[in-house]
């Protein structure tokens, strides 16, 4: 079920692999975008609109299985962050994870997809000692109109921050 891999995923703390298998589902990483990477930000078109604030961050974390991982990543408050995203297949669920530092959740994003609005992205919880995850969001079949897509998050809460570190996008095979 689509709770169970995006529960498994988003504890996940070795390799986004090409391919990866989650309760005998077969998903395959169609794209990646490494924020604060030059090249990857630029490839994807990611950028962050009309912030109120905005700032890198740079954490040595550890993942709910011990492993300690360090990444670059940027938090922003208001306005949107968008990217574009390829090699998608259309007509099929697409899943996003979002590494991201978990020490304060109670946030929100709106989530839409070529212009159109899919859904919220809610981050609830928080976890002061395992502080990565992979927050999970999944964008159904009937949005998933192209091979080509653009993203925008919207986060709706108001004097509340979003950090975001990397983004992996599969889809089922």
């Amino acid at each position: 079920s689509d709770e169970v891999i995006m529960g498994k995923m988003k504890e996940k703390s070795d390799e986004f692999g090409d391919t990866t298998e989650v309760e005998g589902v077969k998903l395959k990483r169609i794209d990646v975008i490494d924020i604060l990477e030059k090249d990857s930000e630029q490839q994807h078109k990611f950028r962050i609109v009309d912030a109120k604030d905005k700032y890198r961050t740079r954490q040595k974390l550890k993942y709910p299985d011990g492993v300690i991982v360090e990444d670059t990543g940027i938090a922003y408050e208001g306005g949107y962050a968008e990217w574009e995203i390829s090699n998608v297949t259309p007509n099929r669920d697409l899943y996003m994870f979002m590494r991201m530092d978990y020490v304060h959740g109670g946030w929100e994003c709106e989530i839409s997809v070529n212009g159109k609005k899919t859904g919220s992205m809610v981050c609830e919880g928080e976890d002061r000692k395992f502080r990565w995850r992979n927050w999970p969001y999944k964008i159904p079949a009937e949005y998933v109109t192209d091979t080509f897509l653009t993203i925008r998050q919207t986060p709706n809460s108001a004097d509340r921050d979003v950090n975001m570190f990397k983004l992996w996008f599969y889809q089922p095979q």
